[in-house]
């Protein structure tokens, strides 16, 4: 049992080591050094799979059904003795007063009672202008629990964009949000806003800053009328409609400045009228952030920034303060600059952290200009990122060059950019010498990671009845081991699928894509693939999910000390074949899913230098 928990301990690491927030963070997840390096023959390796993804398409025993309570034994009194909970934000930050975790401090490695956070203002470098109180009209909105509030929460997105004054140029996919999962915003291609002219083309209906200008007198049909999709805009209430035209018209400087379009078209005629767009602005950003009458601000999220806030800007300076360290840099980035605006400081109200499925059509919207910025600066800074010194070998590699006569030009990104070749190759390297563990979004949205372990020999279970004592596919007992019975029944349970749910995500074909239930077998053994097969006897043991029984053949194999330590969905899987761990690298350290079809020639028909750019590719 001392191996065994010993293994645990080093798997528990990691998991803690996973904890940091994901969103619009500059700092890559660190690969862990160890000073003895461990042999390639330390196999098996542990998968730790705390997601709802799968280790192999047919195989896994791991399921895209919801690994959280949802039915009528939702029975949280469960004893609190091992569970690692990380508490309440109960540090504030000195400098912005955003309210933090104590796991999220700077120094991570040093224990201390004041401890410093960088996440929401840089250490103080960051300073921008105090988010105002919405009007009482969307405050009530957002913050009620009517169920005219709750209409419009859960509409929101519809209610901001007949609102707009430009597009969502990205393709953003809908039938992400078939299932039963949360609601997720996924987001396509490349990401663009556009503002078209000020009056709609003959015989087209207006549109987003069109509707401030043209037809105002039936304003509340048209802006219906135009986020119509299927028959969800049937739901929208006119009221609902109304009381925002009039809140945006008392407090929005730039849709005061539209109507006053509106009235000199309506006065003088349609000419000498154009739209300036200002990037500069004579008003320092760290303090004020309303534009003048002039301006251009607040253009896609008026019901996020409801007096036309300003949006990022590259002229932010950082705090005169935080010049002393002689940086070169003296402006707020793009990062800093969402990153600061998602932080909640002390006893707010934050309008944009309760805007639901708004908040996340930001935050994803901003993450794609961060990601941009960075690939741009990347782009026009070769020379700087030192990328001379392996254009030459990668070129043989990418290219197939043999003979060598056309070296050309590459743009390439650095190992720093999270998801680049160079950041997956690197990662991959180190994942041959001690771990490998990646954080992703599966295709539903849910946050979740891989982690990949090499055991030392001296810590691989080396029989059946050492790896039943780390990985148990079973129902535990209910009348002798209730704390982890509930446990496994909440979270380690797939389905139901099959007959009982033809419409569970692993359903295809009405069959299970993951093979549940999977067969009873009274001894754990590996398959010809080099899967193993877990123990799963048949017991009499079951659980009721959605009103149906489920035994032994629907438990996704867990430990029961992560289990009870973690409260969550962690799927571990033993591997002890080269095929199977072969195919873990390949699945872990994937990257994004890409399909790439040319037809090339190897030599540079026009004999100038070829550009090989892999931002693009």
């Amino acid at each position: 049992m001392a191996r065994s928990h010993k293994t645990i301990d080093s798997v528990t690491r990691m998991l803690d080591m996973t904890s940091v927030p994901a969103m619009l963070v500059d700092e890559d997840l660190q690969t862990l050094r160890e000073t003895r390096m461990l042999d390639m023959t330390s196999v098996p390796a542990m998968l730790v799979d705390e997601d709802l993804q799968t280790l192999r398409d047919n195989s896994s025993d791991s399921g895209d059904s919801e690994y959280v309570s949802n039915d009528e034994n939702n029975d949280d009194a469960v004893d609190d003795t091992d569970y690692e909970d990380l508490g309440d934000q109960t540090y504030e930050c000195p400098f912005f007063g955003s309210m933090m975790w104590y796991g999220e401090r700077i120094d991570k490695h040093r224990q201390t009672s004041r401890p410093k956070f960088g996440l929401c203002c840089m250490s103080g470098k960051v300073q921008l202008p105090k988010i105002r109180d919405a009007p009482p009209t969307l405050n009530n909105l957002v913050f009620g629990t009517d169920r005219r509030s709750k209409h419009f929460q859960e509409n929101v997105r519809s209610y901001n964009m007949m609102f707009s004054f430009t597009s969502l140029g990205g393709k953003v996919q809908t039938s992400i949000n078939n299932g039963s999962g949360p609601y997720t915003f996924l987001l396509h291609g490349h990401n663009y806003h556009l503002l078209g002219s000020l009056l709609p083309e003959e015989g087209t209906r207006p549109k987003f800053a069109q509707l401030y200008i043209f037809d105002t007198e039936n304003e509340i049909h048209n802006r219906i009328d135009a986020v119509r999709s299927g028959n969800q805009s049937n739901n929208l209430d006119p009221a609902i409609v109304a009381s925002l035209k009039d809140m945006i018209d008392g407090n929005n400087v730039l849709a005061q400045h539209y109507r006053a379009v509106r009235d000199h078209f309506s006065n003088d005629g349609h000419q000498g009228v154009k739209i300036r767009l200002v990037k500069s602005r004579s008003t320092d950003g760290r303090t004020y952030n309303l534009p003048n009458a002039s301006e251009i601000a607040g253009l896609i999220y008026p019901l996020l920034f409801p007096y036309g806030e300003d949006g990022y800007r590259d002229d932010i300076s950082l705090r005169e303060s935080s010049f002393a360290d002689n940086r070169k840099r003296r402006k707020v980035s793009m990062r800093e600059f969402f990153a600061y605006l998602i932080h909640k400081g002390h006893g707010e109200h934050s309008l944009l952290l309760h805007s639901k499925k708004l908040f996340q059509q930001f935050c994803v919207d901003g993450f794609s200009m961060v990601e941009s910025q960075r690939l741009n600066f990347i782009r026009f800074n070769q020379d700087q990122l030192r990328v001379d010194m392996y254009k030459g070998i990668k070129e043989k590699i990418f290219k197939g060059d043999t003979e060598g006569k056309s070296v050309g030009q590459r743009i390439i990104i650095p190992g720093s950019f999270t998801a680049g070749p160079m950041y997956m190759f690197n990662n991959f390297v180190d994942a041959l010498q001690i771990y490998v563990c990646t954080i992703e979004f599966q295709k539903r949205g849910l946050p979740h990671a891989h982690i990949l372990l090499w055991l030392h020999n001296d810590d691989k279970p080396k029989n059946p009845e050492e790896i039943d004592r780390i990985i148990c596919a079973e129902i535990p007992e209910e009348e002798n081991d209730r704390k982890m019975y509930q446990l496994v029944e909440k979270y380690m349970i797939h389905g139901p699928c099959g007959q009982a749910n033809l419409k569970s995500p692993c359903m295809k074909d009405r069959v299970c894509t993951k093979r549940f239930p999977k067969p009873f077998v009274q001894r754990t053994e590996s398959d010809a693939d080099g899967f193993t097969v877990y123990r799963r006897r048949e017991d009499g043991r079951t659980v009721t999910k959605k009103k149906t029984t489920l035994d032994n053949g629907f438990v996704v194999p867990y430990n029961r000390i992560l289990l009870s330590k973690y409260r969550a969905h962690i799927n571990i899987e033993l591997c002890n074949q080269n095929k199977s761990i072969k195919y873990l690298f390949k699945y872990v350290n994937k990257g994004h899913d890409r399909v790439t079809a040319a037809f090339y020639e190897t030599r540079n028909t026009d004999g100038g230098a070829e550009i090989r750019d892999e931002i693009k590719m």
